[in-house]
């Protein structure tokens, strides 16, 4: 999906069906909806994981810098993160992805990061660094054309048996909210969100405007309504109970 601004009256925008990794803006005649500069924190008990050594992966290496460069492009050019990027800037943030990560600038390289490849191509990656909260696992790319075949799943599971074998225990990561392919697969892998007060203050705006939208156009039945109200109740009390942990 590419961000839209489009012409309509505020009636038909205030009818708008909302989600939840996107900005809603309505200005000039124009429905304004653009990526939101969030990410969902989630994380997962370090385990060993089955994995097939014909998989043939490669450690992460400063040489596989620029066919990394190169695979990064390719695999989030369709993604919600990089919506609005044309292909010349999406290269220039790729190339500045890989400097980073080999220049420690998002954490410490960690040798539990992975590649494979077809040929000299980069097919996918994981990218793990250490933070001040231990290993995440800041970037997972594959390109369109190998998705779907299990190849995130084994490159992260090559992650962890290693993480496994040097004691580590937690593997933090996240996605963007409106990367659906991204949350599902970190749901399906087993990563379980971490709480997060600004995540539970947006899911709680969503949940009432979902409410009054459906209101709106009249559409909400007395189960549904019953069902939304509970959902919202459960959202205000997380934040309260966020809002309170935070608090010196």
């Amino acid at each position: 999906m590419r961000s839209r601004h489009v012409e309509m009256s505020l009636g038909e925008f205030l009818r708008l069906p909302r989600q939840l990794g996107w900005k809603h803006e309505y200005y000039g005649g124009k429905a304004h909806i653009t990526p939101r500069e969030i990410l969902v924190p989630v994380a997962i008990e370090v385990a060993l994981r089955p994995l097939d050594a014909a998989q043939g992966l490669e450690a992460v290496s400063p040489e596989a810098g620029p066919a990394l460069a190169l695979a990064f492009a390719a695999a989030f050019a369709d993604a919600a993160e990089f919506c609005d990027f044309p292909p010349s800037k999406l290269r220039e943030r790729a190339e500045e992805y890989v400097r980073d990560y080999f220049a420690g600038r998002r954490g410490e390289p960690l040798p539990a990061s992975r590649l494979a490849r077809e040929g000299q191509q980069v097919t996918g990656a994981a990218f793990v660094v250490r933070t001040g909260e231990g290993p995440l696992l800041d970037c997972l790319l594959v390109r369109a054309e190998r998705r779907r075949r299990g190849l995130a799943t084994v490159l992260v599971s090559a992650a962890m048996n290693d993480l496994h074998a040097r004691g580590e225990r937690r593997l933090q990561s996240r996605y963007h909210p409106g990367n659906e392919a991204s949350a599902a697969w970190h749901q399906c892998f087993g990563f379980v969100e971490e709480p997060d007060l600004y995540m539970a203050r947006l899911r709680l705006s969503h949940a009432a405007q979902e409410i009054h939208r459906r209101k709106r156009i009249g559409s909400l039945t007395p189960a549904e309504e019953a069902r939304l109200g509970a959902e919202r109740e459960r959202l205000a009390a997380e934040v309260a109970r966020l809002e309170e942990a935070s608090r010196p």
